[in-house]
């Protein structure tokens, strides 16, 4: 990745990020769940976002270009991949490269 590109990716923030990938996946027909904070929840570390476009479910945790998973985040991540569930942790560096958007469009062909 360029140091232009590097730049942008440190500085976007999550809420950036999240804007681009729900955009981009609507765009492309999947339904969005947005889990918002969930502090305070019976399901504390769900990730951030749940993608669905059958046959293809996508759950996603979005940080920061050095954001730390938090808590039970990384369990609930481990849990749903061992019951078979395309789960990501995604950063601004993912989007930049082209990682995001290759994955939800891979998706959206099934």
């Amino acid at each position: 990745m360029s140091n232009g590109r590097q730049l942008i990716a440190k500085a976007m923030s999550e809420a950036e990020l999240q804007t681009l990938i729900i955009a981009m996946a609507e765009a492309l027909g999947y339904e969005v769940v947005h889990i918002r904070d969930s502090r305070g929840q019976r399901a504390v570390g769900l990730p951030d976002l749940m993608l669905m476009r059958a046959p293809t479910l996508i759950f996603a945790e979005l940080k920061r270009e050095k954001g730390r998973l938090m808590g039970k985040q990384d369990w609930f991540m481990t849990q749903l991949r061992e019951c078979g569930v395309r789960v990501y942790l995604w950063r601004p560096s993912d989007w930049m490269d082209g990682t995001v958007q290759r994955i939800i469009e891979e998706g959206a062909r099934r």
